[in-house]
C-alpha cells in the first residue's frame, strides 16, 4: 500500500474555513477604468499549523476519549501585472493581488508515516482548498468591478507543474 494512501485513509476533512484574506488595489487604478492585465502568477503554499489531541466526554458513555486533529494552512495567491512595454525592466508592481489563507481540519483516524502526511498535505490539502480559492479570487474580482481572474482548476495547476510549495513550521 502506498504512503499516500494510508494518509488518505487516516485523514478524514472535517471543516475548512477563511483564516485572513488580502486584497490589494494598485493605488494609480481606478476600478472600472483597469489597465490589461498582462500577466497573471498564481501560488500555493501549505503547511502544518497544529497537531491537537482534543478530549471529550462521548453522550451515553461514562469515560472521556480524545480525539487527534491535524490544522492545515493553504495559501493561495494570485497576482495581476500589467503589460510590460521594455521586457527588461524591473517587474512592475500588481495591479490587483488577492491572497486567501484557508484552515482546514481533518480528523486523524489511523496512524501514518511522517512521509504519507507530507505527501497527503502536498497533494490532497490542495485539492480540498483550491475550489473555495477559486471562489474567493471571483468574487474579489467582480466586487472591485475587475475582469475575472479564474483560478486554474486542481489538475491544471497539476499539469504546469503548479504543486504547491511546502513550508515547514520553522519557516515564516
Amino acid at each position: 500500500m502506498s504512503d499516500l494512501a494510508d494518509a488518505r485513509r487516516a485523514l478524514k476533512i472535517t471543516e475548512i474555513y477563511c483564516r485572513d484574506e488580502t486584497v490589494r488595489v494598485l493605488e494609480s487604478v481606478t476600478p472600472p477604468l483597469w489597465p490589461d492585465c498582462g500577466r497573471t502568477q498564481f501560488k500555493m503554499v501549505t503547511r502544518v499549523l497544529k497537531d491537537l489531541e482534543i478530549e471529550h466526554e462521548e453522550a451515553g458513555t461514562d469515560g472521556a476519549s480524545s480525539v487527534r486533529l491535524l490544522e492545515v494552512e493553504f495559501v493561495g495567491s494570485v497576482r495581476c501585472l500589467p503589460k510590460v512595454e521594455e521586457p527588461d525592466s524591473a517587474e512592475p508592481e500588481a495591479l490587483l493581488s488577492i491572497e486567501v489563507k484557508l484552515g482546514l481540519l481533518y480528523q486523524v483516524t489511523a496512524e501514518c508515516s511522517k512521509e504519507s502526511l507530507e505527501e497527503f498535505i502536498r497533494l490532497n490539502v490542495p485539492y480540498h482548498a483550491i475550489p473555495y480559492w477559486r471562489e474567493y479570487v471571483h468574487s474579489a474580482c467582480t466586487r472591485r468591478r475587475f475582469p475575472p481572474i479564474t483560478v486554474p482548476l486542481y489538475t491544471q495547476a497539476l499539469d504546469r507543474g503548479g504543486a504547491p510549495q511546502r513550508e515547514s513550521k520553522d519557516e515564516s
